[in-house]
């Protein structure tokens, strides 16, 4: 499990294995992140969360734009928008909030699949 902040709040990145089936992943048993994989799909897997509520926001190989939009940063300026560069700090930007998901999970070293929780 790895905790990661942007300035949208507090995100809990929870590895699962690379065939877990998209769809059953779910945060709905308090305390726990269950999932089924494409190998053993009639048995349910689970992760033990800390204590806390943690709505389920994406995994990592399904993320969509949206998703990825409430998780990195968006910046303003005066005519345009961009969304954070986190490999690069200040000096870069991105048209696109996957790229910038993107970045942000090379920035922490995160390779693999996550599944992506927001800390409430």
């Amino acid at each position: 499990m790895h905790k990661i902040t942007t300035g949208n709040g507090d995100f809990l990145f929870v590895g699962v294995p690379e065939d877990v089936k998209p769809e059953t992943i779910n945060t709905r048993t308090t305390g726990y992140l269950h999932y089924r994989t494409e190998s053993c799909s009639s048995t349910w897997s689970h992760v033990t969360l800390p204590p806390g509520s943690y709505p389920l926001i994406a995994d990592t190989a399904t993320i969509t734009e949206e998703q990825a939009g409430m998780i990195v940063e968006l910046e303003t300026g005066i005519m345009c928008a961009w969304y954070t560069d986190y490999d690069n700090g200040p000096v870069g930007f991105f048209g696109y909030a996957l790229e910038s998901f993107a970045s942000l999970l090379r920035s922490n070293q995160l390779t693999g699949r996550y599944a992506i929780l927001k800390i409430t």
